[in-house]
């Protein structure tokens, strides 16, 4: 897949509103403010690493994974994220 087709959500997107696992996603998109609290990259937890430990993410943030890497856990406790 190529930059813009990831960009342009070749793959179809999801709504999530809570946790997810077994789903695999491109990046993300902050449709309203979110909080997380698992955030996973290739089953990595990245929430540190990110520097998005407990912050409020604010609408409209796009969060992509890495090239070649995938999105595999998402859990939010507030807020409306797109999986891409």
């Amino acid at each position: 897949m190529t930059a813009i087709e990831k960009m342009a959500g070749d793959s179809g997107f999801e709504v999530i509103t809570g946790a997810v696992t077994g789903k695999n996603y491109e990046a993300l998109v902050v449709n309203s403010d979110a909080v997380f609290t698992v955030l996973e990259i290739d089953s990595v937890n990245v929430l540190t690493t990110s520097g998005i430990g407990s912050n409020t993410i604010k609408a409209g943030a796009y969060l992509p994974a890495t090239a070649g890497s995938r999105i595999t856990k998402v859990t939010i406790t507030s807020g409306i994220v797109i999986g891409y």
